[in-house]
């Protein structure tokens, strides 16, 4: 273990009296610690895990270092929150910040930790106690977390130091430890809370959801907070607002200027100590209470099914069945292009990896939009509507916009289907009694079309109806021949895989060129269409020209042979 580790595990166990009264055994714990980051310093971290696909064996040693330079960089983004005049604003808004940056690194990265069912069956039947194994793994947790939140602080302790004279450095120091401690304690307990309320299997697809929420918001946040923070100016302040004094960062934020101004209020009291208090009395409840069912629970997540949720799960499964079904039998032309369908809808529906590739790129498309409508002032929904209606200058550019935007998404979806962690299990593909493999692409194709631009077109068209009436009709079809031409050019330039069969960290730089060449394509569709809108001897041939090549181009996807697929996958 490096002296770095050490250090930290030396750290973190020096409140070893709190721990033994909370019935932990100090000696396993430090074991434990200790071998855990050895395993973690001989594999590599997620910032390289790209770097599997190189066949040499060698230790990853600049992981640390890069991930310590990206939370460097962070702590200076976040220097930009302390603009206004007022010191509590800039602190609340700071340490919301870096809660919710700590959070989201800790569902992320730390999942797999908190929730990895292999130590129950290498620790647990050794003489281990419950509390000594859950509070090993969120020191554990906390350790990692400290290597970005060292970085992370240096910028703010700086700046307060230099800003602020040494009190306020010293004031903010114990206040960045012990909220870093709420954080952690506070997602876990969140974690032990709904595994006692939920089935394990539902529990997996929470957690896949809030990453993609919490994905979404910082993407979200990072766009609008900056312009909000701009126009706002230095005049604003938080404490004017009622409600942000039930907020456990107002509190910290509170106890940082009580302690540096010496006006001890009564809010100012309260605060300090609800920010020393909390913390500790998390741990305690995590450990004490939550530790002895967490175990139990933990160890059903291995297993195949989840008591008590059997009949739920089937009505659901049958549900979706019928769905892909129903889609398949009147879209796939061959069984073997329906084979393709089915199961590429179903690895959607069940893939966590997709899912975390895919689904946060609809939220960010929902932020693009909305930027670029709310970075102009004097433009709201309703006027948007109404120049839609009128079917004037900027309704068409909004129009033809939104529309277009979503090749964005359907660029996503087709390049996650080829991607799979458990890709070495497409050997079956090479073992079925398939002649044209090509059709395997083109229903997989077909599910991604269906399952995220049907939605699309079918919402175009009713509010482009809704909105202006029948004429807009021709355009609307229009928009949506040129984007499923724009899928299948996509799909010819991008998917030469089976789906799911290549390797999730195989980088592969040409195709990344090719999606966006093919983006850029549907810009220029855009454009064209912008320019024709008006024009209805134009628009109605260009229906049928495009859906005319969208099926041919379709068709020779459909005939890709066995020697096309092969010498793909002998490349790599």
């Amino acid at each position: 273990m490096n002296k770095f580790n050490k250090f930290l595990v030396n750290l973190f166990l020096l409140p070893k009296g709190l721990y033994k009264k909370m019935g932990c055994n100090i000696k396993q714990l430090e074991a434990i610690l200790v071998l855990k980051l050895m395993m973690d310093d001989r594999r590599p971290s997620a910032f390289n895990q790209m770097k599997r696909n190189q066949k040499q064996k060698k230790e990853i040693t600049n992981a640390t270092l890069f991930g310590m330079i990206g939370s460097l960089m962070m702590g200076l983004f976040f220097l930009m929150f302390f603009i206004f005049d007022n010191d509590v604003s800039n602190f609340t808004i700071y340490f919301t910040s870096f809660c919710a940056l700590l959070a989201l690194t800790l569902i992320s990265d730390f999942t797999n930790v908190l929730l990895d069912v292999r130590d129950n069956f290498i620790i647990l039947p050794k003489p281990v106690g419950d509390r000594t194994f859950v509070l090993a793994k969120l020191l554990h947790i906390i350790i990692h977390i400290s290597k970005m939140i060292i970085p992370l602080s240096v910028p703010v302790l700086v700046f307060i130091g230099i800003s602020k004279g040494f009190l306020g450095l010293i004031i903010l120091l114990p206040l960045l430890v012990l909220l870093t401690l709420f954080t952690v304690f506070l997602i876990n307990a969140f974690y032990i809370f709904v595994l006692k309320i939920t089935t394990p299997e539902k529990f997996k697809n929470i957690i896949s959801y809030i990453q993609i929420a919490f994905a979404i918001g910082i993407y979200a946040a990072s766009q609008i907070l900056p312009r909000t923070i701009g126009k706002m100016g230095g005049n604003f302040n938080l404490e004017q607002y009622r409600f942000t004094k039930y907020f456990p960062t107002y509190w910290f934020a509170k106890c940082w200027n009580t302690l540096y101004t010496q006006q001890f209020d009564k809010v100012g009291i309260f605060s300090i100590a609800f920010t020393v208090l909390v913390p500790i009395v998390s741990i305690w409840v995590v450990v004490k209470y939550f530790a002895p069912s967490f175990n139990q629970k933990l160890s059903q997540i291995s297993g195949s099914s989840s008591e008590g949720g059997n009949t739920k799960v089937s009505k659901e499964n049958t549900n979706k069945k019928q769905y892909s079904n129903w889609w398949a039998k009147r879209i796939a032309k061959t069984s073997t292009e329906k084979m393709g369908f089915i199961f590429t809808w179903k690895m959607m529906n069940r893939s966590r990896d997709f899912k975390m590739k895919v689904y946060p790129g609809i939220g960010y498309l929902i932020v693009l939009i909305f930027i670029m409508f709310w970075q102009n002032s004097n433009t709201s929904l309703s006027q948007i509507g109404k120049a839609i209606h009128d079917q004037t200058g900027s309704g068409k550019i909004a129009f033809v916009l939104i529309i277009y935007l979503s090749s964005i998404l359907i660029s996503s979806a087709l390049g996650g289907i080829i991607m799979s962690d458990k890709y070495k299990a497409a050997w079956l593909y090479f073992i079925t009694p398939v002649y044209k493999p090509g059709q395997i692409i083109a229903g997989a194709v077909k599910a991604v079309t269906v399952m995220f631009f049907v939605p699309l077109a079918i919402l175009a068209i009713v509010l482009g109806i809704g909105i202006a009436g029948i004429n807009i009709l021709p355009n609307v079809i229009l928009a949506i021949s040129n984007q499923l031409l724009i899928i299948t050019l996509i799909a010819m330039v991008s998917i030469n895989y089976l789906p799911f069969s290549t390797s999730v960290y195989k980088p592969n730089f040409t195709s990344v060129l090719k999606n966006f060449a093919m983006l850029m394509l549907a810009g220029l569709v855009g454009v064209l269409h912008y320019v024709i809108y008006n024009y209805m001897w134009i628009v109605l041939p260009m229906i049928a020209i495009s859906l005319t090549a969208t099926y041919f181009l379709f068709k020779s996807i459909g005939n890709y042979s066995w020697n096309k697929i092969v010498s793909v996958y002998r490349e790599d």
